[in-house]
């Protein structure tokens, strides 16, 4: 049996193989992560809610951006006010290298699909909010980033490490948990935003604009 799907294998074009092998990935880990939820979905619907101050390096940015007004004008953002959207819920700090190369890539993929319902929120956890402020001075961020003193928030999601994001439906539930990040990861986020953004309602949709 061995040697038969070895024979299969090598008669297989190599991208071919490597399209097959990520789309099983990629299946695979949703089905877990589903399953996981499904276990622990009502610890999940309480530590999802969060009202966070919004740091005011980015909060023009913010304020124009007429889907995020309700939360910016308030100088907080409240994750309710995303609701029927997409949210990828990103915990960053200063000192973390993985988050230099993130914070970009998540800012393309913020404004690629951001008019389909989908938005990034950035919670700082660094002791001075002013170190996140010179960390993202330098670049060009739209998505609202907030602040979590003493890491309230990160607490009650859990966070060992950092970058840790948790992509959340248009439900409110906690789907996908990606740790850490590389270059190579946002072909995989892309598949999940997307996967998620087609289960939106697209009346839910239009009344949360």
């Amino acid at each position: 049996m061995t040697s038969l799907c070895l024979n299969i294998v090598k008669q297989l074009d190599y991208k071919y193989l490597v399209a097959l092998l990520y789309c099983f990935s990629v299946v695979v880990h949703s089905v877990e992560l589903d399953h996981a939820h499904n276990r622990n979905s009502q610890f999940n619907e309480i530590k999802t809610a969060f009202e966070l101050p919004l740091l005011k390096v980015i909060s023009n940015a913010i304020n124009s951006n007429a889907k995020s007004k309700p939360s910016a004008s308030s100088g907080k953002v409240k994750l309710k006010d995303y609701a029927g959207k997409v949210v990828y819920i990103d915990f960053w700090a200063s000192w973390c290298t993985p988050c230099m190369v993130s914070m970009p890539m998540l800012n393309n993929l913020r404004n690629k699909y951001h008019q389909a319902g989908f938005e990034v929120i950035a919670i700082n956890l660094d002791n001075n909010p002013l170190l996140a402020s010179e960390f993202i001075s330098a670049m060009n961020i739209d998505y609202p980033i907030v602040f979590d003193e003493g890491g309230i928030i990160a607490n009650q999601y859990n966070v060992t490490g950092l970058p840790s994001a948790y992509i959340i439906d248009a439900n409110g539930k906690i789907k996908v948990v990606h740790r850490g990040f590389k270059k190579s990861d946002v072909s995989f986020l892309e598949a999940v935003i997307n996967k998620y953004l087609d289960e939106i309602d697209p009346i839910s949709e239009e009344t949360s604009t």
